[in-house]
């Protein structure tokens, strides 16, 4: 399945409703993956447990993105060596994950990232949760029937 296909087939990811591209791109690292963090479908991380490693090469920073109790936290600057995955890669290519215009398998032949298990990453991004930023804050009250 190329990009294309996620991009058109696929549910939403980001850049199309939660966040713009522009706004993900301004996100420091660490707050980007408390964005991430925000985003995660509590159900399709209930019982789903790791570490990953990942090294933003270009910023040369390096975090650790843990995966417990269905809730996505992150440590900067301690690398783990129990780390189930470690991901290497420039800040442009975690945004084009994360937006979804590329995915791993084809970041990875284009050379930008380097992994080790490649599925857990994907897996990550797949437990994201889509949401509208333009939800009602106050409705109208509903009539009596």
């Amino acid at each position: 399945m190329g990009a294309a296909e996620l991009r058109n087939g696929m549910p939403k990811i980001s850049g199309q409703g939660t966040a713009n591209a522009d706004t993900i791109k301004a996100l420091t690292t660490a707050a980007f993956f408390d964005y991430l963090g925000s985003r995660l479908d509590r159900n399709q991380g209930r019982g789903q447990g790791d570490d990953d490693h990942v090294a933003v090469t270009d910023l040369r920073q390096q975090f650790v993105l843990i995966l417990s109790n269905s809730a996505l936290t992150w440590v900067q600057g301690r690398p783990n060596a129990r780390a189930d995955t470690t991901l290497t890669l420039a800040r442009p290519a975690l945004d084009a994950l994360a937006l979804r215009q590329t995915i791993l398998p084809e970041a990875v032949k284009a050379g930008s990232p380097r992994s080790r298990a490649m599925r857990k990453p994907e897996a990550l991004f797949a437990m994201l949760d889509t949401f509208d930023v333009m939800f009602e804050v106050v409705e109208p009250k509903k009539a009596a029937k």
